[in-house]
């Protein structure tokens, strides 16, 4: 014996404002084939039970945007993270070492792959400065209008790892996916070539303090 069974499903789709975008129905055919001297004769009814699970279909990415962290944990990858000019990079033992192999004023890693700043208010940068001159620190990032923006902290000095913290939210520009950030390492003379710098750390995200 051979039942044919037609189901149909109804889905609606609402998108994140609650409004309804379009309907979709969905058939099944079901066929069963039923083998036995049992379902030849003698049948008075057939029934067919049905449950029905309710689906939710949630948008979580946008909950779970959030930090984006370079942390230099496999040697020899930069994460991205390419260095302006006369100058070398390395990475081991989850430090980015940066060296400038001329003399400069104006030392910088630059990152073109996109930062999410509307989930990312601040920036923290884990550094050692090996530089025998006072340097300046500065975080720039270029604006929808193609214009730089920055936030500089005058004076780091030479003593192992130092934490920055820097808040980036009142910076006009600093919205949606920012393509070219720089951190600028600048010294008030010229930069021996034998200085060099170490980053442990680059974190963008929400909280005024870095999470270690």
């Amino acid at each position: 014996m051979l039942i044919q069974y037609l189901e149909s499903y109804l889905i609606e789709v609402y998108n994140q404002e609650g409004t309804n975008v379009p309907v979709y129905w969905f058939f099944y055919t079901y066929v069963f084939v039923f083998v036995g001297s049992m379902f030849v004769a003698n049948i008075k009814t057939i029934s067919i039970m049905k449950k029905i699970t309710g689906i939710t279909l949630l948008m979580l990415a946008p909950l779970f945007l959030g930090a984006q962290s370079f942390n230099f944990n496999t040697d020899g990858d930069t994460e991205n993270w390419k260095s302006f000019g006369s100058s070398t990079m390395s990475v081991t033992n989850g430090v980015l070492k940066y060296t400038p192999v001329t003399p400069t004023k104006d030392a910088n890693i630059q990152y073109h792959k996109g930062i999410d700043a509307s989930s990312s208010r601040y920036v923290h940068i884990v550094l050692k400065t090996h530089s025998k001159v006072a340097e300046t620190l500065t975080f720039y990032f270029k604006n929808p209008d193609a214009v730089f923006t920055s936030v500089a902290l005058n004076s780091i000095p030479s003593k192992g790892y130092i934490v920055y913290d820097l808040d980036l939210k009142e910076k006009a520009g600093w919205s949606g996916i920012v393509n070219d950030v720089r951190i600028r390492l600048r010294s008030k003379t010229n930069t021996n070539p034998t200085d060099y710098y170490e980053f442990e750390q680059i974190v963008f995200d929400n909280n005024a303090n870095l999470k270690i």
